[in-house]
């Protein structure tokens, strides 16, 4: 759970302005408990959010807005909240923000 947090509190943060928001969330019912981190940042492209979650993989393409990292904590994120049974969604909207949501089945 750190680890997943870690990786979607970096991004949101590496990825929205100082003047911007980000807003963590949770929701639990019978069924599921969710995690939400919401931010105001610059946004992902409709296109490339599913390829997103691929290793290595980066929304920014231009070289000379790229921020730094290795486009690895997504891919690590979904993959941990997989082994748990898990998914992970992710809604943005360019220049408005973004929503990652990570569910995870209620055991108790």
């Amino acid at each position: 759970m750190r680890q997943i947090l870690l990786n979607l509190l970096t991004n949101a943060i590496k990825f929205t302005p100082e003047e911007g928001s980000i807003t963590l969330s949770a929701k639990a019912s019978k069924k599921s408990i969710s995690l939400s981190v919401i931010d105001t940042g610059r946004g992902i492209p409709k296109d490339s959010i599913a390829e997103l979650t691929k290793p290595f993989t980066r929304a920014e393409q231009d070289p000379h807005k790229a921020v730094e990292g290795w486009g690895l904590g997504l891919a690590i994120s979904k993959s941990l909240v997989e082994l748990h049974n898990g998914a992970l969604a992710i809604k943005s909207q360019v220049d408005k923000g973004t929503t990652v949501t990570v569910t995870f089945p209620n055991v108790m």
